[in-house]
């Protein structure tokens, strides 16, 4: 589906609605993972690398045939929600 392979294996393994997960079980998951410097930086360098991609779809990122993470009804809501909820996290680590 995506260039960002990495990234969107993370993103659907952990943020997905299908994962079946709470949202505290989903925090806990992403600080887990971040808290392995290999795993930090390459997320960081994908998720870097799409919002700066003009072309990329993140409402379609973020909600399509293979994960629902975001329903968002525009591309600013969708690049709004993963920068609040994935980038900002990334920041802080």
């Amino acid at each position: 589906m995506s260039e960002y392979k990495y990234l969107e294996n993370f993103v659907c393994s952990i943020m997905s609605v299908e994962t079946g997960l709470s949202e505290k079980q989903e925090a806990e998951a992403i600080s887990r993972s971040l808290a392995k410097p290999e795993v930090k930086e390459r997320l960081k360098a994908e998720l870097a690398a799409a919002l700066g991609d003009k072309d990329f779809s993140w409402s379609h990122f973020l909600d399509n045939e293979c994960c629902c993470v975001f329903p968002g009804t525009c591309e600013e809501e969708a690049r709004e929600f993963i920068v609040e909820n994935l980038w900002n996290r990334i920041a802080k680590v």
